[in-house]
């Protein structure tokens, strides 16, 4: 049963991407965004029960990732699309958040295999995170619509892919104590 547990949560997150993906396909972009942010909430606790339970496995790390993409990949490339850039540069424009994510994920999983993953830091912005930022953007234009709002899209699209694929380092846990200038490269 302990084997279980964590991998009920990561289907549980996959249910998130699924019914987001329902609501975003007919137009409720607002609840769509919101099951992203659960995803994302039921996402952090998976990974922390199985390393609570000592129960954290390869196929884990594996399961866990093609999750994310559907949700945090998937969704809300497809939101922003259909809500913002419903056209042709707007479709390459979603597929390159959605691509710039699922390269994000694979290189997570190879440094976390290999053994070389540092424990304070992640490489590159976490999907999870510019998933919400991404799909919360449908609740900020909703209660403050702007004529800017296909090009304000288009450029956070672009902002959020290259961070995922950046070689910046972002704390594991908010630490708000700033930049380590003593940090081994």
């Amino acid at each position: 049963m302990r084997v279980i547990i964590p991998q009920l949560f990561t289907a549980s997150n996959l249910l998130c991407g699924f019914l987001a993906l329902h609501y975003a396909f007919q137009g409720s972009y607002i609840p769509a965004a919101w099951l992203v942010f659960l995803g994302a909430v039921i996402d952090k606790m998976d990974g922390k029960i199985a390393r609570a339970m000592g129960k954290d496995s390869i196929f884990g790390i594996q399961f866990d990732s093609i999750v994310d993409v559907c949700t945090f990949g998937f969704v809300p490339a497809v939101i922003i699309y259909q809500g913002y850039l419903n056209s042709g540069w707007g479709l390459a424009l979603a597929f390159a958040y959605l691509l710039c994510g699922a390269v994000r994920l694979a290189r997570f999983n190879t440094i976390s295999l290999s053994g070389e993953k540092d424990e304070d830091y992640y490489l590159g912005l976490p999907i999870p995170t510019a998933a919400i930022c991404l799909t919360q953007y449908a609740v900020f234009e909703e209660a403050w619509p702007t004529a800017y709002s296909t090009p304000a899209a288009a450029l956070l699209v672009l902002f959020l892919a290259f961070l995922m694929v950046s070689r910046f380092d972002y704390d594991t846990v908010p630490n708000f104590r700033g930049t380590s200038l003593d940090r081994k490269s």
